[in-house]
């Protein structure tokens, strides 16, 4: 019987328990990448000359040529 303070003791043993049940399991991690800021800001393009940005410089969104 799993009860709150029994079901931590062997999570394994619980995992094959619930498939044997009936539970399905999906194949494979969904593992979703965040985007680094750097490919953001590569996005959007410098508010001086247009070019790829490289972050934000005194407040304003620009490349490393006019930060």
């Amino acid at each position: 019987m799993i009860t709150r303070n029994t079901r931590t003791q062997c999570q394994y043993c619980r995992f094959q328990k619930c498939k044997l049940i009936g539970m399905t399991v999906k194949e494979g991690p969904e593992i979703q990448q965040t985007p680094r800021v750097a490919d953001i800001f590569a996005q959007i393009s410098c508010y001086v000359c247009q070019a790829p940005s490289s972050g934000i410089h005194f407040g304003a969104i620009t490349c490393e040529g006019c930060k």
